[in-house]
């Protein structure tokens, strides 16, 4: 397991069905500082993370954004690549 540190800024989920296929998803928006040795930026980043299933987001939106988490990543190799999977948080900071 990995562990990255980041700012919450936001969640959405989404559950229903379009156009006859059905979709339940969580999702949240993270702010998290580029690497100190990137050479061509430089500052924060957002990236918005599948979080699994829209039951996860009552948890989320009982919180006070933005909090500073750490994000539990496992990763799986897809098709000859890593891929990396949000699989819990740790909120480390209740609000800024």
């Amino acid at each position: 397991m990995l562990i990255q540190k980041g700012t919450v800024i936001g969640a959405k989920q989404f559950k229903g069905n379009i156009e006859g296929r059905d979709y339940d998803s969580c999702k949240l928006r993270v702010m998290m500082a580029v690497p100190t040795d990137s050479e061509n930026e430089c500052g924060f980043n957002v990236t918005e993370l599948n979080y699994g299933k829209s039951d996860k987001y009552a948890a989320l939106a009982a919180q006070k954004f933005p909090f500073d988490a750490e994000l539990q990543f496992d990763v799986e190799i897809r098709s000859g690549k890593p891929v990396m999977n949000l699989r819990g948080i740790k909120v480390i900071n209740e609000s800024k």
